[in-house]
This record gives structure tokens, sequence and C-alpha cells, in this order.
């Protein structure tokens, strides 16, 4: 399972959901201590990855597609206020399920290797973007 990250569109909501993080009202959800690890990847790389599997790909073969962007769940939340100046304060920690995993990356070795596909922008150069994007669609509080 991947994270998409995707900038904001007039309608669509963003994965995962800013809203809190972008208001001074609500709060920004996190399951546990946030310790949850996920791979992280822009949705564009995601589709890119998709049509090269569709292009490229062997039938009946298995492809992962990451952006081997391993972030924890509170990092992500912590790094969304502070490019947003809003206070850690509104993260706000719920109880995780007890069966929930604590990892949800994958090994993209043979998707980069077979097809030559891999992301094209560093992660932090997205995320930076899509934060900024996302800022300015919200508007202030």
């Amino acid at each position: 399972m991947l994270e998409q990250l995707r900038p904001p569109k007039a309608s669509r909501k963003t994965d995962p959901d800013p809203g809190p993080f972008c208001s001074s009202g609500p709060t920004a959800p996190i399951y546990g201590l946030g310790k949850q690890v996920c791979d992280w990847i822009h949705v564009d790389h995601a589709a890119r990855g998709l049509i090269k599997v569709f292009e490229s790909g062997l039938s009946h073969s298995i492809y992962s597609l990451g952006a081997n962007c391993k972030r924890t769940n509170i990092k992500i939340a912590s790094t969304v206020l502070e490019h947003l100046d809003k206070p850690e304060s509104l993260i706000e920690h719920f109880r995780d399920r007890p069966w929930r995993d604590l990892r949800h990356t994958n090994d993209t070795a043979r998707a980069m290797a077979t097809l030559g596909w891999q992301p094209l922008i560093p992660f932090q150069e997205r995320f930076e973007k899509v934060v900024r994007e996302l800022g300015a669609a919200l508007g202030p509080n």
C-alpha cells in the first residue's frame, strides 16, 4: 500500500485529507503514535509507473511501484504543519487498531530493473510543492 501525495484540484480531495492541517479549528488526526511507515509517492509518478507496466510489463507478472520514500505518518504531519506555519498542537492522537500494520512499503527493485521506471523528482521537492499549492488552494485561516 502506498500513500499518494497529489496537488489539490478544484473539487477533489488530496490524499491524505489536508483539511485539518490548514485550518485553525479541527485537529490533525494521527492513529497511535504515528509511527506507521509508508512509502510516499506523488500521484503523477504512480500514474507514470502504471502506464509503463501496461506498455512494457509481462503478462501475469507483479510490479510493485513506489518512490522508496519511507516516512512515518507523524513525520509527514509535522512537516506539513511546519510548512504551513501551524503549531504541532493541531496533531491529535487517536487510539489505533491493534491489528494495524506498522509498515506499508514495497520492494520496487523489479519494476525499476525490468521496466526502467523510477520516480523523476525527489520526494522532498514534490512534497514542498504540494504543500505550497495546498496552502494556497485552502487559503488563510
